[in-house]
């Protein structure tokens, strides 16, 4: 039981003092679209200038398939996290995801869109 006092109050002035850290800091960039705003999107309803209006100007349009426009947004989300003990142990992480949306237009209005999501 004394030997678990001991330990604690240790862990403690250690954790008082700056003996034990971390942080963490998220960078982003680039447009979240998110699954609820796509859900708005409805193929043969929404036009094509009501999309350009709500996400802004795309990342990326290319020519695409039967003649429609097709619209990439992108956006990428690091963090990285670091913790120490120190003198004993210190590790780094960090998690990258990136994200994007397609919107396929033709004739003025929208035919079809989706997402894809990455992490690594």
């Amino acid at each position: 039981m004394r030997t678990a006092l001991t330990a604690l109050a240790l862990g403690a002035t250690l954790a008082m003092t700056g003996c034990i850290g971390g942080s963490s800091r998220v960078s982003e960039s680039g447009t979240y679209v998110s699954d609820a705003t796509l859900e708005h999107f409805e193929a043969g309803v929404t036009t094509e200038s009501q999309v350009l209006d709500l996400l802004g100007a795309p990342d990326r349009a290319v020519d695409w398939k039967d003649g429609a426009t097709l619209y990439v947004w992108r956006h990428q989300s690091k963090e990285k996290s670091s913790g120490h003990v120190f003198l004993l142990v210190a590790g780094n992480s960090e998690s990258v995801r990136k994200r994007a949306v397609y919107v396929a237009c033709r004739d003025g209005l929208v035919v079809e869109h989706w997402s894809e999501t990455f992490r690594h």
